[in-house]
């Protein structure tokens, strides 16, 4: 008896501490497949500058959502790597973002640009969504997203483009995490 007491005693303190969606309304992530498909669909997540290529095993773009805190919300991102430096990145979509209504953002707290690289925000039919572009070293794209660029490439600048959005479509400000 006292071992059930004790089981269940740990279970009710691992839930709530886990993040996970192991119960309700935690799992709120079905269903979401069409919006999933629209949000990878963005023109600007297969806009990319003169040179760059998406590597091998990246062709797809990565999509998901992440419902650990209650609140649903939705990612679609692409891989890139190009031969341009960053600057040049920069450049390029900040003029395709803006070129496509979508609004720079000041980043929300003291991030090195290097990792920052830009976040944008976008209003459709009253459903509010960012755009963040992340600059990634040789580890964080290992370890992160699984890609290694073969050993005799020439350095080449790695970067991420995700497009977030809450999945009730409220306001959100740009995001800076990892999923």
């Amino acid at each position: 008896m006292n071992m059930t007491r004790g089981l269940v005693g740990l279970a009710l303190l691992a839930v709530p501490l886990c993040g996970c969606s192991m119960f309700p309304p935690f799992a709120t992530c079905g269903g979401r497949e069409g919006a999933l498909t629209a949000l990878a669909g963005l023109p600007v997540l297969s806009a990319r500058p003169d040179g760059a290529t998406v590597p091998p095993g990246f062709e797809a773009a990565d999509t998901g959502c992440l419902d650990d805190s209650g609140e649903p919300w939705l990612y679609a991102g692409r891989l890139y790597v190009t031969a341009q430096g960053q600057d040049a990145v920069v450049r390029f979509y900040r003029e395709a973002a803006q070129a496509d209504a979508w609004r720079e953002q000041p980043p929300p707290s003291p991030v090195p640009a290097k990792v920052a690289g830009l976040c944008f925000e976008r209003t459709d039919a009253g459903k509010s969504r960012t755009l963040d572009l992340r600059f990634l070293g040789p580890d964080e794209a290992r370890e992160v997203y699984g890609y290694t660029p073969e050993p005799s490439a020439p350095p080449r600048t790695v970067y991420y483009l995700e497009a977030d959005a809450p999945a009730d479509g409220s306001s959100t400000a740009c995001f800076r995490g990892e999923h």
